[in-house]
C-alpha cells in the first residue's frame, strides 16, 4: 500500500485571488478525470483502481472569461478507519475550507445588506416620496428584526457554520441586537423633537394611504377616514 504523502502543486502566480473550485466525492467516481479536462493537463493520475489521488493537487483554468482556481481531492469515505483513508478525507476537507473562503464574512455581508433593505422597504407604505423621512423607530425596528434574521438563518445553516466560537459570538451579538432595538423601541430614549416629527411624517403619510385607498363601504367607518385625512394631512403639512 502506498505511503500518505502530502503535495501541493502551486497554481499560477495570476491566480492569486481567483476563486477556488474544489471537486469532492467519493473514491473513483471522475474527479481527477473532471480536473484534468478542465485544467488542460494530465496532472491528476488516473486509474480504475480507487484511492489514486491521495492529496490536494491545483490546477488553473479560464471559464467564462474568469481565472478560476482548481483543485482536486482523493476520494473521501468519512467512517473508514484505514489511516490513508481518513488522512485524504483530512485533505478534502481542507480543499472544501480553501473554496468556502470567508463563509462569515460573506453570512454578515449577506445579513447587512439584507437589513439594508428592510429598512428601506418599510418606506414602501408612506403616501408619497415627499413623506420619506429618517426614522429611528423604523431603524430600532431593523435591529430587531435583523437580530432575529441572524438566529433563525445562523440554526437553519448550521451545517454550513461549524465554528463554535464565531457561533457563540454570532448569537451574543444578535441576541444584544434584539435586546437594544427593543429597548429603544420601547423606550424612545434616543428620541428627541426634531427627530419625533421627522419620524410623524411618515407616519401619518401611512395613515393617509390607507384611509384614502382603502376600499371602505360602511358609511361611518367612511366618515371615519375622511376626518382621520383631514387631521392627518393638516398635520403632515405642519409636520412638512
Amino acid at each position: 500500500m502506498p505511503t500518505y504523502r502530502r503535495s501541493v502543486v502551486p497554481t499560477r502566480p495570476d491566480s492569486a485571488g481567483a476563486p477556488l473550485v474544489a471537486i469532492v466525492g467519493r473514491p473513483n467516481v471522475g474527479k481527477s478525470t473532471l480536473f484534468n479536462r478542465l485544467t488542460g493537463t494530465r496532472r491528476s493520475i488516473v486509474g480504475d483502481e480507487p484511492g489514486i489521488t491521495r492529496d490536494r493537487i491545483y490546477g488553473d483554468l479560464d471559464w467564462a472569461g474568469r481565472r478560476l482556481r482548481l483543485v482536486d481531492t482523493g476520494g473521501i469515505v468519512p467512517d473508514d478507519p484505514d489511516l490513508i483513508p481518513s488522512e485524504i478525507y483530512t485533505q478534502a476537507r481542507v480543499a472544501l475550507q480553501e473554496a468556502d473562503m470567508h463563509p462569515y464574512r460573506n453570512f454578515l455581508l449577506m445579513i447587512l445588506v439584507a437589513s439594508v433593505l428592510m429598512f428601506g422597504l418599510m418606506y414602501l407604505n408612506t403616501y408619497q416620496l415627499s413623506h420619506v423621512w429618517f426614522s429611528e423607530t423604523r431603524l430600532f425596528m431593523t435591529f430587531i428584526m435583523a437580530g432575529a434574521m441572524v438566529l433563525v438563518m445562523l440554526f437553519s445553516m448550521r451545517h454550513m457554520y461549524r465554528d463554535r466560537r464565531a457561533n457563540a459570538a454570532i448569537v451574543a451579538a444578535s441576541l444584544a441586537l434584539v435586546g437594544g432595538g427593543l429597548w429603544l423601541v420601547r423606550s424612545q430614549a434616543t428620541v428627541g423633537d426634531v427627530a419625533w416629527m421627522k419620524a410623524m411624517i411618515p407616519h401619518h403619510s401611512i395613515a393617509i394611504l390607507t384611509s384614502e385607498r382603502a376600499h371602505i363601504r360602511d358609511p361611518r367607518v367612511r366618515k371615519l377616514a375622511d376626518g382621520i385625512l383631514v387631521i392627518v394631512r393638516r398635520l403632515a403639512r405642519d409636520d412638512l
